[in-house]
């Protein structure tokens, strides 16, 4: 590959979604048009466009104040300017409305179009980040005042080399997360299938939410769906493969489904809760608090209606099993499908419990077997879709490894 001479940039933001969005957008003027952005795609909010498409996402998580620009009231004027009302959902006087993923994205895209178009946006995949100390900079012959204590160097796939002031990572490297059944179902299903391998990317009817891909044609038509998980992936999994054709889809979650309109307390959009975090010096302890704002898996009133309304329709085509486990899942190669054992978790059992002392105290009728109520229960599903999130660890991507290896930079949990 030909060595090429670095463009330089004040600044570079590595990524061109929500998270690069949003710290753009925040520039004066004169910084952005000095700014490049490095994306795979050479497009802004390509990976989250296609996640929604992949998922059959129609609305966005949160309320249309949570967006990547800096006016909270931005994308409502949006919509009454241009008569989209019909394209968000309002379930709460107490909140704002929910927007469709199509008119987030449209305002984003116009956004884009009006504030960054001094912005620099690169094709291509960073291979390589490096630290390029003061004499270093030199053979570059950059006169910048900026890199007088050092800068970044980024190497792309296609030879391309940028060198940085600053830089900005957004991209997470993560891995979804994946219960520990998993080995020995695919080892069921290799003893029928022995040329499958797990790694060579080929489906073997049990992935997780990254890997489906519901907006394929036909691609869930007639088929029996066990979707695993608690949250806005799984949920929104679940109702696609409803809306799509799915002869049955089961929607399994490991506690009661949890309804909140936002992933985090309100107060840690703004400084007000913040403030503890940034009067914070250690890193890890700043990386637990981070941890602990976040609620666990939940949907949004709109996604959860939306389930109760599915769930109780005449269709009878999704149901919805809460404070439950996978024990395992074993292929049948007889009838080509994967056999799933289930049971209620340790808090059913203890709820199912309370509620019979409750009857047989205020009734007088007798309780019914708690042995009865844990027993194991089987069934047979086409796929499996996991949706358990993800595990986010920086430290195993490829591009960071010079940087990680050759400085004394910090990471805390990932």
């Amino acid at each position: 590959m030909r060595i090429m001479e670095p463009q330089y940039a004040p600044l570079v933001v590595v990524g061109s979604g929500r998270g690069a969005i949003a710290l753009i957008a925040r520039l004066p003027e004169a910084k952005r048009a000095q700014t490049v952005v490095i994306d795979p795609s050479g497009a802004w909010l390509h990976a989250f466009s296609r996640r929604c498409l992949r998922s059959g996402a129609s609305h966005v998580r949160c309320a249309v104040t949570q967006h990547p620009f800096a006016s909270a009231c931005g994308l409502e004027r949006f919509v009454d300017d241009f008569g989209r009302q019909d394209e968000i959902v309002r379930t709460s006087e107490a909140y704002a409305p929910v927007p469709s993923v199509k008119v987030y994205a449209e305002y984003c895209a116009r956004m884009v179009a009006e504030h960054m178009r001094g912005v620099r946006l690169l094709k291509g995949v960073v291979t390589d980040v490096q630290m390029i100390d003061e004499d270093a900079i030199r053979q570059f012959q950059c006169v910048d005042p900026l890199v007088r204590y050092g800068a970044v160097l980024l190497t792309l796939d296609s030879g391309e080399r940028v060198l940085a002031a600053q830089c900005v990572w957004t991209p997470k490297y993560s891995q979804p997360r994946a219960p520990s059944w998993i080995i020995d179902a695919k080892a069921s299903y290799r003893l029928a299938h022995p040329s499958y391998d797990s790694h060579s990317g080929v489906a073997c009817g049990i992935m997780t939410s990254n890997d489906v891909d519901v907006s394929a044609e036909g691609r869930v038509l007639d088929k029996t769906i066990l979707v695993l998980g608690g949250g806005m992936s799984a949920a929104t999994l679940a109702l696609e493969a409803t809306r799509r054709g799915a002869k049955s889809v089961t929607l399994l979650s490991r506690r009661l489904l949890d309804v909140r309109e936002f992933e985090c307390d309100v107060q840690y959009f703004g400084c007000k809760g913040l403030r503890k975090f940034h009067g914070c010096a250690d890193a890890q302890r700043k990386a637990e608090m981070l941890d602990s704002y976040k609620a666990k898996a939940s949907v949004n009133e709109h996604t959860y209606l939306r389930l109760i309304d599915e769930s109780s329709s005449e269709r009878n085509v999704l149901s919805i099993i809460e404070q439950h486990n996978v024990l395992g899942a074993e292929w049948d190669a007889s009838k080509h499908r994967w056999f799933t054992k289930i049971a209620p978790t340790d808090e059913a059992t203890m709820e199912f419990e309370t509620r019979m002392y409750e009857r047989l105290r205020d009734t007088g009728a007798p309780p019914d077997s708690v042995e009865a109520f844990k027993q194991e229960k089987g069934a047979m599903y086409d796929e499996i879709w996991i949706a358990f999130g993800e595990v986010v660890d920086i430290t195993h991507d490829v591009a960071l490894q010079t940087l990680i290896a050759t400085t004394s930079v910090e990471i805390a949990r990932g």
